[in-house]
């Protein structure tokens, strides 16, 4: 059972934890304000608008910490690395 919760864990880490380990604020803010966002898009409504600047902005921060491993496959797949 307790390797069962463990291999739970491993599988979602990634979505609210950096490689290292530590708690990503940026994925837990993008997460906390993208679990409203789908509960008002799923019953039909429209989000605020400053709830969208929010989401906006939380995406933007963690895709541009990203950004270096997109260039290195880049570079990888064109065979320049």
């Amino acid at each position: 059972m307790n390797n069962l919760i463990k291999n739970i864990f491993n599988f979602i880490k990634p979505l609210f934890c950096d490689n290292g380990g530590g708690m990503s604020i940026g994925r837990l803010g993008l997460w906390f304000t993208m679990a409203p966002a789908i509960e008002i898009w799923y019953s039909g409504n429209d989000i605020k608008e400053n709830h969208l600047y929010v989401l906006v902005i939380f995406t933007v921060y963690n895709m541009y910490k990203k950004i270096p491993q997109f260039i290195d496959l880049i570079k990888a797949w064109k065979g320049n690395n």
